[in-house]
């Protein structure tokens, strides 16, 4: 199954999966009936750009890419 996050309150409650940046999320009522779905596209990976320089340093090159360290790492002792 799907993890699932519930926040509940006096008047009702909303469900949506945990994990899931484009899944819908339930409104229910207190009775827990459901009342409407909001419906969401799924959103960019904003944080692409900063998690590719990192890894970029990790492999020695520079936080632009352009440096050849994907091949130094290949070479090192440690692989």
């Amino acid at each position: 199954g799907v993890d699932e996050l519930v926040i509940e309150g006096p008047k009702g409650s909303l469900r949506m999966a945990a994990m899931g940046p484009g899944a819908p999320v339930e409104v229910m009522n207190a009775e827990g009936r459901l009342i409407k779905t909001l419906k969401f596209d799924a959103p960019a990976h904003s944080a692409q750009p900063l998690i590719q320089s990192i890894v970029n340093e990790l492999l020695g090159g520079g936080a632009d890419g352009d440096d050849d360290g994907a091949r130094r790492l290949e070479r090192s002792p440690a692989r």
